[in-house]
């Protein structure tokens, strides 16, 4: 049981409310529709529908919506 999965949705120009922190383990996001922003330590990511990302969630991390319209993901967390 180390596996968690959420649907997310974060309205349009918004950051994600609880997210902007560090824990041990994985994280996957796949984006289902939207643009979303994901920063990874000093890396910035920009994803739309369609597009996944996987890092290690030890490193502080923080989401945005870039986009006009809400984004929707799926998110996995791995945690030992």
């Amino acid at each position: 049981k180390h596996l968690k999965a959420f649907r997310v949705t974060v309205e349009p120009m918004k950051d994600h409310k609880g997210v902007g922190y560090q824990h041990e383990g994985e994280e996957f996001v796949h984006v289902l529709a939207g643009r979303i922003e994901i920063t990874v330590g000093e890396h910035v990511n920009r994803l739309k529908g369609g597009e996944s990302l996987h890092f290690n969630s030890g490193i502080r991390h923080h989401m945005r919506n870039i986009g006009n319209t809400a984004v929707d993901m799926l998110v996995v967390i791995y945690q030992p």
